[in-house]
Formats: structure tokens, sequence, C-alpha cells
């Protein structure tokens, strides 16, 4: 499946609702491995920087790399609708 750092919520919501639900990707988890045995990796959003946490190497990531990612888990948070973040 394609992944986008930005998620259009509207064609998942009910067709009375009428408020723009943006979502942004702030992280993500990858399983390498296999199921039996694996190891897990995540790469988390810091201001407009992408950093990959892999134990206790921690490298910047580039956006190319997170797309190119097969994800586990994708963690997004809702953007106010002037396009920001919900947090300060």
């Amino acid at each position: 499946m394609p992944l986008d750092t930005v998620l259009d919520m509207k064609p998942y919501l009910a067709p009375e609702q009428t408020s723009t639900q943006t979502m942004e990707l702030i992280g993500i988890i990858t399983h390498q491995g296999t199921k039996e045995q694996g190891h897990y990796v995540t790469i988390t959003k810091k201001g407009n920087k992408w950093i990959s946490h892999n134990d206790a190497i921690v490298t910047q990531a580039t956006v190319t790399q997170l797309l190119q990612t097969q994800a586990y888990i994708m963690i997004y948070r809702k953007m106010d609708h002037d396009g920001g973040t919900g947090t300060k």
C-alpha cells in the first residue's frame, strides 16, 4: 500500500460529517525479520526532520527512505484547519 505523509479522512467519514479531518504522519514502526524472530525500528518526526531509531543507533532519515519502508504501524496526528498540527 502506498504511504503518504498526509491522510485525508473524508472518504472514510459518515456523509453528515462536514468538518475537515486531515491527519499528518508523525511516526512509523517497521518489523524486520520473520514472524518467529525479528526486530522493530521506528522512524519519528521531530519538527521537519525524520529520525530513525534502531536500538542505540539514532540517525536522520529522508522522506524518500520513509516512503520506501514497509510500515507495520503508522502513527498519525490530527492537523488543524490551517495545515498545522494540533500541538504547540
